[in-house]
């Protein structure tokens, strides 16, 4: 990382990321690294971003780092000890890791975040306490997702309620009011085809249809 050669590569990947992409974003990761060269090279990445005309997002151990307020601090884990005062996309993964199971010991799911897995009420629970919090992600790392079935078994019907928590006012949210809105879609999951995970919380619609829908049930 001491060699120009290194950011003249990262500013090429970038260059041609930035050419490509039409959002105003670009994503440079970051996290889980241990490296002496780690502050310098973060902070050069996140420059040649903003070079290109995008807005730097990454993991929140680049806030170690001193980059520009510009950039959008990733949360996951909520303990790193930020020197910069960003944005924030909250994913905190004991709220938002969606590769952990739906239940606790869930076969083909990990559990390092939160032994007991991460439940439709624990997504939906989740207020941020940061100010500059812009919004949330939910996460599905996919080294164990073999499959489109497995993939909506770990989406729905937990991506939903990351849909609510982002659109919503923390004051105004009501998980046993959410859970009877949420079970009349089940009908509506069925007939899309959807391998959604059967929450025991919800009171799932699931008759069978015929045809097509043409109202919307209240």
């Amino acid at each position: 990382m001491e060699k120009p050669v290194v950011y003249d590569f990262v500013n090429d990947v970038i260059a041609e990321l930035a050419k490509i992409t039409d959002g105003p974003y670009l994503h440079i990761g970051g996290d889980e690294i241990e490296d002496e060269h780690y502050k310098e090279f973060v902070v050069k990445a996140e420059k040649i971003v903003r070079e290109n005309g995008k807005t730097a997002i990454g993991w929140e151990e680049v806030t170690q780092a001193k980059v520009d307020d510009s950039f959008i601090s990733q949360r996951w884990t909520g303990t790193t000890k930020s020197v910069v005062d960003t944005r924030i996309i909250e994913s905190i993964c004991k709220n938002f890791y969606l590769d952990h199971g739906n239940i606790p010991d869930q076969p083909n799911t990990y559990s390092w975040c939160k032994k007991d897995g991460v439940s439709l009420k624990n997504v939906y629970d989740f207020v941020s306490e940061n100010k500059k919090a812009i919004g949330v992600e939910g996460a599905l790392w996919t080294e164990l997702v073999h499959s489109d079935a497995t993939a909506d078994d770990r989406l729905w019907p937990r991506s939903i309620a990351v849909a609510e928590v982002g659109w919503s006012s923390p004051k105004k949210k009501d998980y046993t009011e959410f859970v009877k809105r949420l079970g009349i879609h089940g009908k509506r999951l069925v007939y899309m085809g959807v391998n959604f995970y059967k929450t025991p919380d919800v009171p799932w619609n699931t008759t069978k249809i015929k045809g097509v829908f043409s109202t919307v049930e209240k």
